[in-house]
């Protein structure tokens, strides 16, 4: 019960303060779109993801794909799956130096 609670708690947060916005539209103004270099951004995504010991899944969050995109329309984000390739092809070679 107290879950449920919580959770709806949560969720009349967001919505008050999606509320907030749509009442005062000048609090959101993008960014210019500049270009990105989405090698880097995958790069700082996984080792953010590795170092602060971060579910590979959370890169696929919904509300941070909207933020991401909202700074910037042309990024694209690391897959979950990906990290985990890049993860594996580091230790291979951390075990082979």
């Amino acid at each position: 019960m107290a879950y449920r609670k919580k959770k709806k708690k949560v969720q009349d947060e967001h919505c008050y303060i999606k509320e907030i916005f749509k009442e005062n539209p000048k609090n959101i103004s993008a960014m210019n779109s500049t270009e990105i270099d989405n090698s880097k951004l995958h790069y700082m995504f996984t080792i953010w993801i590795i170092k602060c010991q971060r579910q590979f899944s959370i890169i696929e969050d919904s509300e941070l794909v909207e933020i991401v995109q909202y700074l910037n329309p042309k990024a694209e984000l690391v897959k979950a799956d990906t990290i985990k390739i890049y993860l594996n092809h580091f230790i291979i070679w951390e075990k082979d130096n």
